[in-house]
């Protein structure tokens, strides 16, 4: 009896596992961080997410009580934001179009930049350090494929002795840039150094109020229904 056969045969009728589609399990890991609504805001760490619903939320928080907002690591383009424990989530989306589709790890790299610059935060500059990023990670990429580019040829004229190196070029074709360079080649890019840790923080920011600041990442382990 093979495992899946086995499986079926001692599945209860009565009690099926319960299964989550990929949009719900990706809902149910997003991470977490509260905010007060300010002008139909909520902020977090200078970025900023709107929508119809914050108001509704606004006015059933307690007094002193911060919405709980969920975003996606992965995504920064939209949160859900709700009243603590009501289950409800309201869809809010960004107000800076640079968030579009950014990374959490790409905007920590952004806020580095910036403050290695000594530049405030705005928007204006937060796009031109997105650009500078793209354009060294370009390059970056560009040097490394030349490297092994260089490697090989050195390898086919002799100068090179590696116990692996048939296998280097039966897997690398010097004409082909779509080909991931060797294992053995590839050196950490210089940007990503630059990359701050969760403590650090934009001490050139604006002025302007975010009271998500010092709140604490949460996972979430439970389903949820939202709006």
């Amino acid at each position: 009896m093979t495992p899946l056969e086995k499986w079926k045969k001692y599945l209860s009728p009565l009690n099926p596992p319960r299964t989550f589609s990929s949009g719900d399990v990706g809902f149910i890991c997003h991470a977490t961080f509260h905010s007060s609504i300010n002008n139909n805001y909520v902020r977090h760490l200078n970025l900023r997410w709107s929508g119809p619903g914050l108001s509704q939320v606004k006015a059933e928080l307690k007094n002193g009580q911060k919405a709980e907002v969920l975003y996606d690591m992965s995504d920064l383009s939209k949160v859900y934001v709700s009243v603590p424990g009501s289950g409800i989530y309201f869809p809010a989306d960004c107000s800076m179009a640079f968030q579009n589709g950014l990374t959490m790890t790409e905007y920590k790299f952004i806020r580095a930049l910036m403050k290695s610059e000594r530049k405030l935060f705005t928007e204006e500059n937060a796009r031109k350090a997105l650009l500078t990023m793209y354009r060294s990670s370009s390059e970056e990429l560009g040097r490394q494929k030349e490297r092994v580019r260089q490697h090989l040829r050195d390898i086919k004229a002799g100068l090179i002795q590696s116990e692996d190196s048939d296998d280097v070029l039966d897997d690398w074709d010097e004409s082909d840039d779509t080909n991931s360079p060797p294992a053995s080649e590839t050196k950490k890019s210089p940007s990503e150094n630059m990359l701050p840790s969760d403590e650090e923080n934009l001490s050139l920011s604006n002025t302007s109020s975010d009271d998500s600041l010092n709140d604490d990442y949460k996972s979430i382990n439970m389903p949820r229904s939202y709006t």
